[in-house]
């Protein structure tokens, strides 16, 4: 378990090279120049009327790969020194001046850069409401090229978690403005995002028929090693179905449990505890727990069953 490669005595560029490796960059860059030049090929009279504008400039200079290691490098450096505009990065007035960001791309190379920056030709993408069509297939490639990595690099330790992270971003037309969701597949004794999925809403492939937490779970699982490391999940993905099906494929599974799941014993759901009181079931190699502390708690586990005769 752990890390596959020795990475003792490496910088922390020595890491970034290792994820995103020359095979993703040069995708990058491929799909950014694609990109470009399909733009510009749709924006002639536009060019010939504003001969001095950015997009100009790209057609004496194409986007070198360099140039894109470059250009993630600076985001990373944005994300760490966080100033109120873009221009103030590329300021040579104090307390602005960031000679590490002036010496190596100029302010319009980078916005050049950011125009243009594609993962995925268009020219293949199926429209909305087609068989096919995939919400994230702008970033597709990318995010599948970089899941691989992380499981490649990894080899997780005996207990796994899975449940739903927050990417902070601001959407001021949505009713839920703050965030997008996605669910990851954790190891739980370092943290280490094994597996990851974005979620695009209702038409979600993972939408089972069985509900949301039990395609999230069945998904995420997929390229597990089977029987290694027993997964624990909230009550929002457990459900007898789910266990079950996680023990077929010898993947063991505990999580709280809510009590209105379907596949749970009836006298299970409806039996009214004191406090300090336990109640056990089982069903094959799954055990149903419950036990009253301020208010009811219930959980499964197929890991923990043997004990019970």
């Amino acid at each position: 378990s752990g890390a596959v490669l020795n990475m003792s005595n490496q910088q922390p560029g020595d890491f970034f090279d290792i994820i995103f490796s020359d095979d993703i960059m040069a995708h990058i860059h491929h799909e950014t120049n694609q990109y470009a030049q399909q733009y510009l090929q749709n924006k002639q009279e536009h060019l010939r009327q504003h001969p001095h504008s950015r997009s100009a400039a790209y057609q004496g200079k194409p986007i070198e790969v360099r140039e894109i290691n470059v250009t993630f490098a600076i985001m990373i450096i944005m994300g760490i020194m966080c100033l109120p505009s873009l221009p103030l990065y590329w300021s040579s007035k104090w307390p602005f001046q960031l000679p590490c960001l002036t010496s190596i791309m100029s302010r319009n190379r980078f916005q050049l850069i950011l125009k243009f920056l594609h993962f995925n030709n268009n020219s293949n993408q199926i429209p909305r409401g087609q068989p096919g069509h995939d919400r994230l297939f702008k970033i597709r490639p990318f995010l599948s090229a970089l899941i691989n990595k992380f499981q490649q690099l990894y080899i997780p330790f005996k207990n796994i978690s899975i449940d739903e992270s927050m990417i902070l971003q601001y959407l001021p037309k949505k009713p839920s403005k703050w965030g997008m969701k996605a669910w990851a597949l954790c190891d739980s004794k370092t943290g280490y995002v094994w597996n990851w999925r974005l979620y695009v809403g209702k038409d979600d492939e993972v939408s089972a028929s069985d509900g949301l937490g039990y395609g999230v779970v069945m998904n995420l699982v997929k390229k597990l090693a089977k029987g290694i490391p027993p997964v624990y999940v909230n009550n929002f993905y457990s459900s007898p179905k789910l266990f079950h099906e996680l023990y077929k494929l010898n993947i063991g599974a505990c999580g709280t449990v809510r009590l209105d799941r379907r596949g749970l014993s009836t006298e299970f759901k409806k039996r009214t505890l004191r406090k300090g009181d336990i109640m056990t079931y089982k069903d094959g190699q799954l055990m149903g727990l419950k036990w009253m502390d301020k208010r009811q708690v219930a959980m499964l586990t197929t890991i923990h069953a043997w004990h019970y005769s």
